[in-house]
């Protein structure tokens, strides 16, 4: 595999980890092009990656290891983000940030029509310190 690419391998539901239960190249093209910025449109991208692959599992720890904690400064300055709480967060909790991006409030975040909180999606999770997850 080209070095413009990086491996971001979907396991079989149940067996992140296990190397035997990596899904083949063809079903799900585990690979992603190494970004230039990592900024809310590329982990847009990575989000979406996910979402294309509902019934597979995927390897939050190497992603967090080997992607997000090497770039933490960089990620910090493209996504502006200026709280060190939330950028804790994401290196921490990333994976509820990635597996939520898509998904917008409805009714349930609003109880007796008082707001109870954030969903971490895209518009909340880097700006907002009172999330519900």
């Amino acid at each position: 595999m080209s070095k413009a690419y990086f491996h971001f391998p979907m396991f079989l539901m149940g067996a992140c980890g296990d190397e035997n239960a990596v899904i083949s190249y063809g079903r799900a093209n585990p690979k992603m092009k190494i970004p230039k910025k990592m900024d809310k449109e590329w982990f847009g991208k990575v989000a979406l990656h996910i979402k294309k692959h509902p019934f597979y599992d995927w390897d939050w720890s190497s992603f967090r290891k080997n992607i997000l904690l090497p770039n933490k400064e960089h990620i910090r300055i493209a996504c502006e983000i200026k709280d060190e709480e939330i950028l804790e967060r994401l290196m921490e909790d990333g994976y509820v940030f990635l597996n939520n991006y898509y998904n917008f409030p409805d009714k349930e975040w609003f109880a007796d029509g008082e707001d109870i909180g954030f969903p971490p999606n895209q518009k909340y999770f880097l700006t907002e310190k009172k999330l519900e997850y």
